[in-house]
């Protein structure tokens, strides 16, 4: 299991970020395309809140979307275990104070066990039976790698927010 990680993380690294200007509001559109079909037949209500007045990113917008899309599938397993009237998947941006893009993905799951929240980053850690536990792990080096935070929070209502940070590349 320690090679995996190891050789995983050499990866990340050796393939460090191509890093350009990129619409991170794109880039959720962009990532949606592999959601869509899921969306539909789990019957989840799709809600944007994207603000079009934030600046560019500096970023690898592949990798950006494979961390969008990981945590937008993470989302959607999630919420298999709730009623489909009560779905919810949410993206948005917002630019933060420190100067930095601020992205949210929500569901209206039945939200993280308090027990695994501290570990939930961690290699190995998964709450799917079928799961590896390295999504999360990989997302996080990866916004990492590119200067950013990455953290999972309660979602007020029921459910998980999970918020990445990314450095603007210009001021607003």
């Amino acid at each position: 299991a320690g090679r995996v990680i190891r050789r995983i993380r050499w990866f990340v690294q050796k393939n460090a970020p191509v890093k350009a200007p990129m619409d991170v509001n794109q880039a959720i559109l962009n990532a949606m395309a592999f959601l869509n079909d899921a969306i539909d037949r789990m019957e989840v209500r799709l809600s944007m809140d994207l603000d079009h007045g934030i600046p560019e990113i500096s970023a690898d917008m592949v990798q950006v979307q494979q961390v969008l899309i990981n945590l937008g599938r993470n989302a959607l397993d999630a919420m298999q275990a709730v009623e489909p009237e009560t779905r919810c998947l949410e993206f948005a941006t917002r630019m933060t104070a420190g100067s930095e893009i601020a992205v949210t993905v929500s569901d209206t799951g039945p939200g993280i066990a308090p027990e695994i929240r501290s570990e939930l980053f961690e290699p190995f850690v998964t709450t799917k039976p079928e799961g590896l536990g390295i999504g999360l792990a990989i997302c996080r080096s990866l916004i990492q790698a590119h200067g950013g935070e990455m953290k999972a929070l309660p979602r007020e209502g029921g459910g998980t927010s999970f918020r990445f940070t990314l450095p603007a590349a210009s001021a607003p």
